[in-house]
C-alpha cells in the first residue's frame, strides 16, 4: 500500500483552470478551462491523480462547472452562450442549449437535482428545470453581471450579487424580484450562507 500524503499530488492542465468543482461523494474534482475544454479528474493522497474524462463540447472558454446534489450529472456554462447537462456515469451531454442566454453566462447556482440558476454578463437571472430545454423563469433587475448566487435552505430566495455593486433577492417560486439593495461602492464578486 502507498504511503499516504497529507495533500493530493499537485494536478496540471494544459491552459487556464476557470472554475471548479468537487464531486459531492467522490474524491473527482471538474475544471472548466479557458480553451472551452472540460476535464474530470480523480485525486487521491494514496494513488495517483487520473484524468477520467475530457469534453470539448463548447467553443468558447467554459465559465462554469457544478456538479449535482448527487453527483450523477456536471453541468457547464460558456462564453460560447451554452448550458450542458453531462451524465458522469456514461460521459454523454444529455441535454444541451446552444443560446442559453443573450450574453455570455457569467456564474451559475445547482438548487437541486432538477433546477439550476445561471446569471450573465447584462445581468439577466435565469432558473432552467434540467428536464426541459428552456429556462422556467427569466429576470433582469441588474445592469451589470451577475457574479454569484446564493439561495436560503427552503430554496424560495435566491440571493444574487452584481458587478454594479447591488445584492437582489429573487423569490423563485413567485418569479419576481423582492427586494434590492443600495448601489455600493464597488463589485460584488462572492457571496456565501452563513448561519450565526
Amino acid at each position: 500500500m502507498a504511503e499516504e500524503r497529507e495533500a493530493p499530488k499537485e494536478i496540471k492542465f494544459a491552459d487556464l483552470v476557470v472554475d471548479l468543482s468537487f464531486h459531492p461523494q467522490k474524491d473527482v474534482l471538474a475544471a472548466g478551462l479557458i480553451d472551452g475544454e472540460v476535464k474530470i479528474c480523480s485525486y487521491s493522497t494514496t494513488e495517483e491523480n487520473h484524468e477520467l474524462m475530457t469534453f470539448t463540447h463548447h467553443k468558447k472558454a467554459c465559465r462554469c462547472v457544478k456538479f449535482s446534489p448527487s453527483g450523477d450529472q456536471l453541468i457547464t456554462t460558456s462564453k460560447d452562450k451554452s448550458l450542458h447537462v453531462i451524465d458522469t456515469s456514461t460521459g454523454a451531454v444529455v441535454r444541451s442549449v446552444q443560446k442559453a442566454h443573450d450574453s455570455p453566462p457569467y456564474s451559475m447556482l445547482v438548487i437541486d437535482e432538477n433546477q439550476v440558476a445561471t446569471g450573465d454578463d447584462d445581468g439577466t437571472i435565469k432558473l432552467w428545470d434540467r428536464r426541459q430545454d428552456k429556462a422556467i423563469m427569466e429576470l433582469k433587475e441588474c445592469e451589470e453581471f451577475i457574479s454569484d448566487m446564493v439561495i436560503d435552505d427552503q430554496r424560495k430566495i435566491l440571493v444574487a450579487s452584481s458587478g454594479e455593486g447591488t445584492l437582489t433577492a429573487f423569490h423563485i417560486k413567485k418569479k419576481k424580484m423582492e427586494l434590492q439593495s443600495e448601489l455600493f461602492e464597488s463589485e460584488m464578486l462572492s457571496l456565501a450562507v452563513v448561519k450565526v
